[in-house]
């Protein structure tokens, strides 16, 4: 009876792990792959432009290059979800300065569109806030 009850319980706990991990494994994440141009709004009415280069995904993990027209603006990796929630972080290499950052969140508005809200840190501290938008 113990046998028969114990091979019950594994046969019902393996068939619920194998529900849950199912459902986790197809989450489909949004394709974050290729050229992505970056207009970042400022306070003023101008902006910057930028590039990322989305070179590298891994489920809903990301990373490339930011890059502007005078060379490599810095690393970028981030974090997409399934529902389309967008979280980019840029470590900053202009000029040899390695003490500023970018914060990126946002939502993919489309397969090619996205935006949101930005913040650029100089020594941790907060240096601009703005608003951001992306088209591949």
């Amino acid at each position: 009876m113990k046998k028969t009850s114990f091979f019950i319980l594994l046969l019902l706990t393996t068939a619920v792990a194998m529900l849950v991990l199912s459902s986790c494994v197809s989450q489909v994440y949004p394709n974050m792959l290729g050229k992505w141009e970056v207009f970042i709004y400022q306070v003023a009415p101008v902006g910057i432009f930028l590039d990322f280069y989305i070179t590298n995904q891994s489920g809903g993990v990301f990373s490339g290059e930011g890059v502007v027209p005078d060379g490599v603006f810095g690393t970028i990796f981030g974090l997409v979800q399934p529902n389309g929630d967008v979280a980019i972080a840029i470590s900053v290499t202009v000029e040899h300065s390695t003490d500023q950052s970018m914060s990126f969140q946002g939502k993919m508005i489309s397969v090619n569109d996205m935006s949101g809200d930005y913040t650029m840190f100089k020594n941790n501290q907060v240096l601009y806030t703005g608003f951001w938008t992306a088209h591949r």
